[in-house]
Parts: C-alpha cells; structure tokens; sequence
C-alpha cells in the first residue's frame, strides 16, 4: 500500500542518516581529543538509550499512536544530531558529544514504530514479506549514508555539514509522515488501515481490555501477534508463558546486533584512530555491511525458498563471513 511505502521510505532515511554519522563519530571523537574507547562510550549510551526507549515509546505508541511515536523519534534524533554539531563548536565539547547520544539512543525508535504500522497494516500471512521489505529498506539506506557522509565530510573539508544534513533529514520527515500516513494504531483507529485487515477498532480492543497492540498488531518490540491456544494473549505476561521460544528468538536477534555494534565501533574507531583512513575511505568501507544486508534480505535468501529456521541460520553464516572479510580487508589492520 501507499502507506507502506511512505514507512520503508522514513526507515531508508533513517538509516541514511543513522549511517552518515556512525562512519564519522570516531573523527568527531578524535577532534575533539577522545580516544577509541571514547568511541565505544559513545555506542554504550545509545546502546542504553536504545533498551530503555524501545520498551517506552513503543507501549506509549499503543495509547497515543504511531504517527505520534514517530515524531518523537524523528525531534529526539534531530535533537541528537545538532548536539553533534554544536560540540565541534568554538573549543569543541567532548562531554556534549557524549551527551549527543542519549536523545538518539531513547527517541530513535523508527525501525520498531514501523513494524507495529506494518503489522497493523498487513495480514498475518503478509507480514514476513513486509517485514523482509522493511529490513531491504534499511540496507538501502545504510549502504548510501555511510558512503555519502564520508564523501561529503571529505568534499566539505569538515564533519559539520553531515551532521547538518542528518538532523534535516530527521526534521524534513516529520511533514512527511504527518502528510502521508495514516494513523494505524487499532487503539486509535475507528475505520482504517488496520480495520480493513480484520483487526478490532479501540472500542473492541478496549472491551477485551487489553493494550490493541498485543491484541491486534503484535508487541512493537516483536512485531507479530502473539496468539496462543485461546487465540491471541490478553496480557504480555501470558503471552511469554504462552510463548517461551520468543526469549530465544529475541536473543537471536539481539546477539549478531550486538556483535555488529561491537565490531564496527571498534574496527571503525581503529581505522579512524590508528589507520588514516580518509572519511571517505571509511564511509565506503562502512556500506559493504548494507551491501550485505541488502543481498540477504532481497535477493538471496528469498529466492531460496528456506524454511525460517535454515534462513535464518544462513544468514548468521553470511554475516559471520562478512565480519571476516572485513577485519581482513587489506588496510583494515593498521
């Protein structure tokens, strides 16, 4: 639908911006006189804003709706980035490049607030091939920021302009989203997008008493309806005793993020610390993870015709070899 691509088009964007500033905080950092575990300072206080604010703004987006979560993710973002750029004013300011990252970490919850839209919009059946669409959407994202941030970084003679340019990518989608998509939350929604799918309305929802997002679209956080053998659960504590694999596949997919975040802030800050890595060499270096991605997600394992299990388990093969690749790529060994 319209809708659905106005939510892979926002989360493409993200991702351009999120990868512009990932490749350049380890040069912000040094500019500023930090060291490389200053760099990994930086991903922990996203890395902490991260669980605190997909657990709070997705529950506040079952009461008040996704378009309203949305514009809270886009402001924090926006607020995040131009405390980027206001550090590498005057004298510069490491403790407020730190502090840049907590609004970020908290309010960034884009990719969550857009599988519950896509869960409310689309059919259980649907979902994995939304979802799938979702996460091409990402990679194409990350595969041109980090590239064009280095890029512009280099052409520009200095990192103000990227940051510039990622706060006004988060602020421009705020009309966006306001203009062209619908709000889909079943707690708010009266007709709509989630209706047509055969999910309940608020009155409904409200009858059975129990968050629509559980009820209806699935928890934000997973994205998928939690239903068990009296059909779908009415509480998030009986949909965990109902469904204890959900500890392992949030695990699952918790683990290769955290390794990426590990592995990248690391390797990236060593390559901008110790290796003269150009911002634009690094930026270039940096999109080979979407590139990847990309493949994965809209190429290779669907055409494959894998049983989710085996998927997912050649994707974790895929990015195993691609984490290899890279810490052996010639010059990534300062």
């Amino acid at each position: 639908t319209a809708m659905a691509l106005v939510v892979y088009a926002a989360t493409a964007a993200d991702y351009f911006a999120v990868g512009m500033m990932r490749t350049l905080l380890p040069f912000y950092a040094r500019q500023l006189g930090g060291t490389a575990t200053t760099v990994g300072l930086l991903e922990a206080l996203y890395g902490c804003g991260q669980v605190v604010g997909s657990s709070v703004l997705g529950r506040w987006s079952d009461r008040h709706g996704r378009k309203a979560g949305l514009f809270v993710s886009f402001g924090g973002s926006a607020v995040g980035y131009t405390l980027v750029l206001l550090s590498t004013r005057g004298a510069g300011s490491l403790p407020l490049l730190l502090m840049s990252r907590l609004p970020v970490g908290l309010a960034k919850q884009t990719v969550t607030l857009s599988r519950a839209v896509l869960a409310d919009l689309t059919p259980v059946g649907k979902r994995p091939a939304a979802m799938q669409r979702l996460y091409s959407s990402m990679a194409a994202g990350y595969i041109l920021g980090p590239a064009f941030g280095g890029w512009l970084a280099d052409r520009a003679g200095s990192q103000d302009l990227p940051a510039m340019v990622a706060a006004c990518v988060f602020v421009l989608l705020v009309p966006v989203v306001a203009q062209f998509l619908k709000e889909t939350s079943p707690a708010l929604s009266t007709s709509p997008a989630g209706v047509n799918q055969g999910l309940p309305s608020r009155r409904a929802s409200a009858a059975r008493g129990a968050p629509a997002s559980w009820r209806a679209g699935g928890s934000v956080a997973i994205g998928t309806p939690l239903v068990g053998t009296h059909g779908v659960s009415a509480r998030p504590s009986s949909a965990w005793r109902g469904h204890p694999r959900l500890v392992w596949l949030i695990a699952l997919q918790w683990a290769p993020e955290a390794a990426f975040v590990a592995f990248t802030s690391t390797l990236l800050s060593t390559l901008a610390h110790g290796g003269n890595w150009t911002r634009g060499a690094l930026g270039k270096y940096n999109s080979a993870w979407g590139v990847t991605a990309l493949l994965i997600s809209s190429g290779l394992l669907p055409r494959l015709g894998l049983g989710d299990a085996l998927a997912m388990a050649l994707g974790y093969g895929v990015f195993a070899i691609t984490m290899g690749a890279m810490a052996l790529w010639p010059g990534a060994s300062p």
